[in-house]
């Protein structure tokens, strides 16, 4: 299998996490957004949504880290990222989908450019926004977790799944914008949990072949 993606990317860390978790050899492919690889008329015959990650498994290209997750998780069903029952696979969606769809698509580089250039909003401004929409974010997900007795020592029940595999992405996003997370304890005992596992290591940005020696993370 091969990897299209970028070490900074949130939506390529969650896909690397769950190949991880899977213990599935992949080769990487990097596709540098900062170049406008993606807009390259190679990488769009690949993925014409001309965004990364794309998964690459044989004849079979599947775009959209969560499509991704679901792909590997029916493929490879052991160690299973979603629950066996219908109810617990529609909750654990929800919170994917929460983080993923509602949250994300307000942060990527394409945005913070607009905010820049066309509303003329300086660097603080762009990380005023950033920083707000994740702490938006975090708040509808502890919200969400909070009180609910499926969640467990992860987002449902005990079990390490897709919805703790996309929490840890918007952490990491957190770090990034300087977020205090105290008022988030049930999404930080999570994430604590999940980071003690080799494979969200892994799949860190520094921990990736096409990272700047430099490159610290967040």
């Amino acid at each position: 299998m091969k990897l299209y993606g970028f070490y900074q990317s949130s939506n390529v860390y969650r896909a690397r996490v769950a190949l991880n978790l899977k213990g599935l050899p992949y080769e990487d492919v990097i596709v540098n957004v900062l170049n406008g690889d993606t807009k390259t008329a190679e990488y769009q015959a690949l993925n014409p949504q001309a965004k990364i990650p794309a998964l690459q498994d044989g004849d079979v290209v599947v775009t959209q880290s969560l499509a991704i997750i679901e792909y590997l998780d029916e493929k490879f069903p052991d160690p299973p990222l979603l629950p066996d029952d219908s109810v617990g696979r529609a909750r654990v969606r929800s919170i994917s989908m929460g983080i993923v769809g509602d949250t994300f698509p307000l942060l990527p580089s394409r945005i913070r450019n607009e905010l820049a250039n066309e509303l003329q909003q300086d660097e603080a401004g762009v990380r005023r926004w950033c920083h707000d929409w994740v702490c938006r974010g975090l708040a509808t997900l502890e919200a969400s977790l909070l009180g609910d007795p499926a969640t467990g020592m992860y987002c449902h029940g005990d079990t390490l799944g897709m919805a703790d595999i996309c929490l840890a992405s918007i952490i990491r996003v957190s770090h990034r914008y300087g977020c205090d997370l105290a008022p988030f304890p049930t999404v930080t005992a999570i994430y604590d949990r999940c980071v003690e596992m080799p494979a969200f290591e892994k799949a860190l940005a520094q921990n990736q072949v096409d990272a700047p020696p430099d490159f610290k993370g967040w």
